[in-house]
C-alpha cells in the first residue's frame, strides 16, 4: 500500500510462506505474523516465529494441549502464543518498542504455562519432568516451550526498519545490486554444528554408511539435548553469558540478556527488501562453510527471491533437503524442517 506521506517509498507486496516439514501427520511449528498499519506515519510490522521442541516432556502441559490446544506441541503452543500476544500489542500499540514485545510475550508465556501445570518454579517444573530433586535448576531450560523469533517494522514515513531478534531466526537485506546483507546472528549455530560434527566423527569412527545413521546415536541425541541448556543461558553462579547461549522466548527473565536489535535506514533505490525467515526455510550449507560461501549461498537466496520469491527459495531448499536425505553433502539433524518466510518487497515510486 502506498504510504502518502513519503512518496519515495512504499511496500509494493507482502508475500508469506509457512508449511510444516514433509512428514505424516507433522503439526507445523512454525508461526508468523504481518501487519500494515494506514495510520500515519505507516507501519508494517511482521515476524517470523519458530517453535523449538522441549527436550524434556511436563505431562501436565501436554494434557492441557490436548484438551484445549488441539494436542499441539509444545513448541507450536509456544508459537502460537507469542504470535497471539504480538498481533494484540502492535494492533493496539504500532508503535510499541519491539524488545518490549518480545518481553511481554515471554512473560504472556510463562503465565500460560504456569497456570496449567501449577506454577513456575524450577524445582517444581524439574519435579514434573521426572528429573531428581537435586537436579541442576538450569535443567528448567530442558522442559520449557520455547520458541525464537526475529521481528521487524518498517516505518514508511521515516524509512527507518527496526529489528528484534532472539535465535536462529534471520532478517535479511536484499539489495539491487545483488548484495545480501545478514542483520541477524544464528545464535544456536555453533552448539548445533558441535552436534553435528560429532555425529560426522562418530560416523566415520563407526564405519557408518551415511550421517543419518549417526545423528540418533545416543551420545549425538544427549548433546543435542544439552544444547537446550544454551536457551537463555546462565552460568553456575546464575549470571548470563551471552557469547555462550542463545535467547529464546520461553518464559525465563534472562531473554532480556539475549534480544540483538538494530535501527537501519532504508533507501528504496539501494535495497529490494527484506526477507524473515526460519531456518528451516535457508538453503542447505555444507558443515564447514568457508565465509565466501556462505555469501555466495546468501546472494544466491537473493537472486532467487528476486525472481522466484519464496516458492522459489522454498523450492530451491526442497530440492536440496531430497537431493542428500542421507544428510552427506548437508549435515543436519533431519531431512527437512518446517519452513517460513515472509518477503518484504520495497519499491520506489519515481
Amino acid at each position: 500500500m502506498k504510504s502518502k506521506a513519503n512518496p519515495q517509498q512504499y511496500t509494493a507486496n507482502i508475500e508469506v510462506l509457512s508449511t510444516p516439514a514433509p512428514v505424516s501427520n507433522r503439526i507445523n511449528e512454525d508461526d508468523w505474523l504481518a501487519l500494515e498499519i494506514d495510520q500515519p506515519p505507516g507501519y508494517v510490522i511482521a515476524a517470523v516465529i519458530d517453535g523449538a521442541g522441549a527436550r524434556l516432556i511436563l505431562p501436565p502441559l501436554q494434557e492441557a494441549l490436548d484438551r484445549y490446544h488441539r494436542g499441539i506441541t509444545a513448541a507450536a503452543f509456544a508459537s502460537e502464543t507469542v504470535q497471539t500476544s504480538l498481533i494484540k500489542q502492535f494492533v493496539d500499540h504500532p508503535d510499541h518498542s519491539l524488545d518490549a514485545a518480545l518481553l511481554k510475550a515471554n512473560e504472556t508465556l510463562q503465565t500460560s504455562v504456569a497456570d496449567y501445570i501449577g506454577g513456575f518454579l524450577p524445582e517444581h517444573i524439574l519435579n514434573l519432568a521426572g528429573e531428581p530433586a537435586d537436579a541442576d535448576p538450569r535443567r528448567v531450560r530442558l522442559a520449557l516451550p520455547a520458541c525464537v523469533v526475529t521481528l521487524l517494522r518498517l516505518n514508511k514515513t521515516t524509512n527507518q526498519l527496526e529489528y528484534a531478534h532472539a535465535g536462529d531466526t534471520s532478517l535479511l537485506e536484499i539489495r539491487r545490486d545483488g548484495q545480501v546483507i545478514r542483520h541477524t546472528s544464528d545464535q544456536m549455530g555453533p552448539y548445533d554444528s558441535a552436534a553435528l560434527r560429532l555425529a560426522v566423527r562418530l560416523s566415520k569412527e563407526q564405519n557408518l554408511t551415511h550421517i543419518v545413521d549417526s545423528v540418533n546415536l545416543p551420545k549425538v541425541r544427549r548433546l543435542n539435548l544439552e544444547n537446550g541448556l544454551r536457551h537463555n543461558f546462565v552460568d553456575e553462579q546464575g549470571h548470563t553469558q551471552p557469547n555462550q547461549g542463545c535467547g529464546v522466548i520461553d518464559g525465563l527473565p534472562e531473554l532480556v540478556d539475549y534480544i540483538e536489535s538494530g535501527v537501519l535506514s532504508v533507501n528504496p533505490e539501494q535495497t529490494e527488501g527484506f526477507c524473515l525467515l526460519s531456518d528451516g526455510m535457508e538453503l542447505l550449507a555444507p558443515l564447514e562453510e568457508v565465509p565466501a560461501a556462505t555469501q555466495a549461498r546468501l546472494q544466491r537466496t537473493g537472486n532467487i527471491l528476486k525472481t522466484g520469491g519464496l516458492q522459489g527459495l522454498f523450492g530451491a531448499m526442497q530440492q536440496m533437503a531430497q537431493s542428500d536425505p542421507n544428510l552427506d553433502q548437508y549435515p543436519r539433524m533431519k531431512v527437512q524442517d518446517d519452513a517460513t518466510g515472509i518477503y518484504l518487497r520495497i519499491s520506489n515510486s519515481r
